[in-house]
Parts: C-alpha cells; structure tokens; sequence
C-alpha cells in the first residue's frame, strides 16, 4: 500500500507532499525528508494560497499498491497543482501593477 505525506493548512491547501512505501520509509524519515525542503529554503513553510504559517503533516493511505501504479495519477495531480500556483502567481502580479 502507498501512503500520502502532506503538509496542510488550516483550509487544507497542500504546501508540500510525498507518496512513498511505508514497507521502505517510516513516517518519521518522510517528515524529516519534508522539513529538509523547507529547511533548504526550496519551498516557503507556509500557504501560498491563503497566507496561513499553521502547518500540520498528515498521513494517509492511497488507493494504490506500488508506486508503479501511484505515479501516473500523482503527476496528473502535480501538474494540476503547478498550473494552480502559475494562476495564483499570475494573479498577484496582476494585482501588484494594478493597486
């Protein structure tokens, strides 16, 4: 079975997330390896859709067995989520020129 590690805000928007095999990772090596993205600066420690600094790391598990079957779906959902940050970006600036 595959697992979902997310950092969530209070609105449950999703900052940062990893799929990963827990037969391979325990929880804790997955959130060390989810802090140590925040912690290299690569990605900012809170929303960027709603602003909010309170994170909380959930775990659940996936509907899939092997990470051969996950990651097709999870880079659909990926690019779905990098369009949505390009729109939000895009708006901001939008705003910025225009307040």
């Amino acid at each position: 079975m595959i697992w979902l590690a997310q950092y969530l805000c209070p609105d449950r928007h999703c900052v940062i997330g990893m799929a990963y095999d827990p037969d391979n990772h325990s929880r804790e090596a997955i959130e060390q390896m989810l802090d140590s993205v925040f912690t290299v600066g690569a990605v900012n420690r809170w929303c960027g859709l709603c602003g909010s600094k309170k994170l909380a790391v959930e775990h659940a598990a996936t509907p899939f067995r092997t990470m051969d079957e996950a990651e097709p779906v999870l880079e659909k959902e990926q690019g779905k989520q990098m369009a949505t940050r390009a729109a939000a970006n895009a708006v901001r600036r939008w705003q910025a020129r225009n307040n």
